[in-house]
């Protein structure tokens, strides 16, 4: 959050600043976390047994203590969240007198009261809508942040909620910029807020397609000759007492009709195929699989590179590499331990592979982690900066002229 105030030029300038957040819920810390470039992500309690069981949690908030009981009981945690954040900023811009009339408050959030609406959407499901808390509307709804700053600060003036998914911060912060250059306020709360790790938000891909409860083996990406997927239908066949695993194949290309066709007349009910998913929801996709297949046919080992094994690593998830050992997949499986390989082209290969992972549950969630941490290694940025040392050291080795 920050509070901005006006010169005589009508110009705005951020005075206070105001944060709660995963990385930290003061200034110092939290510009400090980012700067370190420190990880926040964790697996997190209130997910336990999802399919997606981490995240960034806001931690070492006493909002009861800050703010009192009776406003912790009326108001849902997106709202705690900004009215510690908005106290800060405002404490922090040392505003001193306000004509309330002329201060405006602008927050933005892309849910509104999550945790009230998810439980009580459970409540309902479970026992009837007559025992529903009285409150679940004004906790839920996406203005209560602004209006229960602004009944805290006292103040009168424009009072909004933006609501525009995952720009509702800077919108917010946009309006906020508008109404003070319009003359219209001479101080603005501004800023964003969230509250939505909750069982009913993660993952709406798994949950829309029956997925949440199994045991996801998963093939993201071209379905074409080279990926040598054909003797995935067969293991499926292989592999139908293990009545909670699905293989997935997400994609389109030029053999995902006849694998479909193929699995169709076999009966598998274990095997499922999905088109290409679009890129904004492409990360719930990811998080449905449990494993992935990489795979390519022998002798393509040097020409072709499954290049999507890096999304895979940065997704946390191990895999079955169905590539000749000297296939990078398979070379980093072995490495860094996050992996089977299998025989290209061995249907039995392929069958012991997936039914280790599936068969050893812990076992896969430690070649799942062993995957994040390579992620780290093939980041972009490691990579940018180990080209340039070596355009630098090949520059340095070259004879004067």
């Amino acid at each position: 959050m920050s509070a901005a105030a006006v010169d005589e030029a009508r110009c705005a300038a951020v005075t206070g600043i105001g944060v709660v957040t995963p990385a930290g819920n003061d200034v110092d810390t939290f510009w400090g976390t980012l700067l370190g470039g420190k990880s926040v992500a964790r697996r997190l309690d209130r997910l336990a047994g999802e399919v997606v069981d981490f995240g960034c949690e806001v931690t070492g908030l006493d909002a009861a203590a800050r703010l009192g009981g009776k406003v912790v009981r009326r108001t849902d945690r997106f709202t705690q969240f900004a009215l510690c954040a908005a106290l800060d900023a405002v404490d922090d811009a040392g505003l001193g007198d306000v004509d309330p009339d002329r201060a405006a408050v602008v927050v933005g959030n892309g849910g509104g009261g999550g945790e009230t609406w998810s439980a009580e959407a459970a409540k309902a499901m479970a026992r009837g809508y007559t025992l529903l808390n009285p409150l679940t509307v004004p906790m839920s709804m996406a203005n209560a942040a602004p209006a229960t700053i602004a009944i805290t600060l006292g103040w009168r003036g424009p009072n909004m909620a933006v609501s525009t998914a995952c720009a509702s911060g800077g919108h917010a912060l946009g309006e906020a910029l508008r109404l003070v250059r319009e003359g219209a306020v001479d101080v603005v709360v501004a800023g964003g807020t969230e509250a939505a790790i909750t069982p009913f938000h993660v993952n709406a891909f798994a949950r829309a397609h029956g997925l949440a409860d199994r045991f996801v083996l998963m093939h993201s990406g071209n379905v074409g000759l080279s990926q040598n997927l054909d003797l995935l239908v067969e293991a499926a066949a292989r592999l139908q007492s293990r009545d909670r695993l699905v293989i997935t194949v997400v994609g389109d290309g030029a053999r995902r009709q006849t694998l479909q066709d193929q699995a169709s007349r076999r009966g598998l009910s274990n095997v499922r195929f999905f088109p290409y998913q679009p890129k904004e929801v492409l990360h719930e996709s990811f998080a449905s699989a449990d494993a992935f297949l990489v795979s390519l046919k022998p002798g393509l080992e040097g020409y072709i590179v499954p290049s999507k094994l890096y999304g895979i690593l940065a997704s946390g998830r191990p895999f079955v590499a169905a590539v000749d050992p000297s296939c990078e997949a398979a070379m980093i499986a072995c490495q860094h331990q996050c992996g089977t390989v299998a025989v290209p082209g061995d249907v039995d290969a392929l069958v012991r592979a997936i039914a280790t992972l599936y068969d050893d549950p812990a076992a896969a969630r430690v070649m799942g982690e062993n995957s994040r941490r390579a992620a780290l290694q093939y980041d972009r940025r490691a990579a940018v900066h180990s080209y340039h040392d070596l355009f630098t050291r090949l520059r340095a080795a070259r004879p004067a002229a």
